[in-house]
């Protein structure tokens, strides 16, 4: 009890020294489009007969690739609601590249390489043209694509493993990543052990395949595990992101790999310009999944966190990860997990009927604008017209 007291404390001073606004501001910003982990149920389940002592949590039991049916079913709970603001929109935080598995070589940790494709390839090897982007494109006003990374992977601590481990390398025979045992699953690709990328490459890179892809420069970015420091972000700016996505607490990396803890202040400027966001609510539906627990206590957990950000005068930032809408691995948790954000959708537009749905990108331009005191009087959600232009 008192480590929830002193958690809830932190979260309330938090709150109090960063942005606060009157409006009811509603952002979900959902992470790892495009992505891999689990290849199929097939290869999941070989992995679990060889190692049924690995408890599985619930990223390495249903984070499979997302299909075009997937985005279709979120899209028809979207469109179901409507407010002055426009529907809800959901920020896609993409991850742009997985490990190419064919070209990648791994004989010991000094002499392997590692390769990389894009997520085009990976799309038309599952599934072929019917993959889902083409729906993302064309509903600028459901989905706003975002960068996330490159590869979502730390490729010099992957393969170091796969070269040490034989349960890490049946599982990269199989075509799993992310079920390392160590905290972030060897996925943070930004951390200083990554030797396998030079960080302004990748990150050059990553926008390039980004705008590739979409079309835009994206404006706002979230690193891989909340790892990122100062140099990341010098070079984020010159790719023209203004906008840092982030938790209450960022992972700054040393040199040895090792993370320490930051605490990120909604709103906050940073030397570059560029506005700090943070996500002050949770939405993970597929986590209450895995453990058997109700719709119910998802749903209520989630609006107690909006209704807690609106009491301290700030946005409702959601946190939801793109396994909560995938069914390749299980099609129950999509269903489990769109039941509850129906549920969530109607609980805000029903309690707050003035709420204001808008993108990662345009909560900071709005922060930003404030700041220089060159707001003008216009709709918060801009970012359609940004992307048109």
């Amino acid at each position: 009890m008192a480590f929830k007291t002193a958690k809830n404390a932190m979260k309330e001073f938090i709150a109090r020294i960063g942005y606060r606004t009157k409006l009811k501001v509603v952002v979900f910003e959902s992470d790892d489009w495009g992505a891999i982990r689990i290849p199929s149920v097939i290869e999941l389940e070989k992995y679990k007969s060889r190692y049924p002592e690995h408890e599985l949590d619930h990223y390495q039991s249903y984070d499979g690739l997302e299909s075009f049916e997937d985005i279709e079913r979120l899209c028809e709970v979207l469109t179901d609601y409507e407010v002055e603001s426009g529907q809800p929109i959901f920020t896609l935080n993409y991850a742009m590249a997985n490990p190419c598995f064919e070209k990648i070589s791994i004989k010991d940790p000094e002499s392997g390489f590692f390769e990389y494709e894009p997520i085009t390839t990976t799309y038309a090897r599952y599934f072929g043209e019917s993959n889902g982007l083409d729906t993302v494109r064309s509903k600028p006003n459901l989905f706003h694509p975002q960068l996330h990374a490159l590869e979502h992977l730390n490729a010099t601590r992957w393969m170091r493993g796969v070269t040490s481990s034989e349960r890490l390398r049946y599982a990269f025979e199989l075509g799993l990543v992310g079920v390392d045992p160590d905290k972030y699953c060897a996925m943070d690709a930004l951390n200083k052990d990554n030797d396998a990328i030079d960080p302004s490459d990748y990150l050059r890179n990553a926008a390039t395949l980004f705008e590739n892809v979409f079309g835009y420069t994206s404006e706002s970015f979230i690193s891989p595990c909340y790892v990122i420091n100062d140099d990341n972000c010098k070079v984020l700016n010159h790719l023209g992101v203004r906008t840092l996505q982030g938790a209450r607490m960022r992972n700054v990396p040393s040199q040895d790999g090792r993370l320490s803890k930051r605490i990120n202040i909604f709103g906050k400027q940073n030397a570059y310009g560029q506005i700090q966001l943070i996500r002050n609510c949770q939405f993970e539906p597929s986590k209450f999944y895995h453990i058997g627990a109700s719709e119910e206590s998802c749903v209520a957990n989630a609006l107690a966190d909006a209704e807690l950000a609106f009491k301290e005068g700030q946005p409702a930032v959601f946190c939801t990860h793109r396994v909560n809408y995938t069914s390749l691995i299980d099609a129950n948790n999509r269903d489990y997990s769109l039941r509850c954000l129906n549920a969530l959708l109607s609980g805000l537009t029903r309690n707050h009927p003035d709420i204001v749905f808008t993108t990662s990108d345009c909560l900071g331009e709005i922060i930003r604008e404030e700041i220089d005191g060159t707001r003008k009087l216009r709709h918060l959600r801009n970012h359609s017209s940004k992307r048109e232009s």
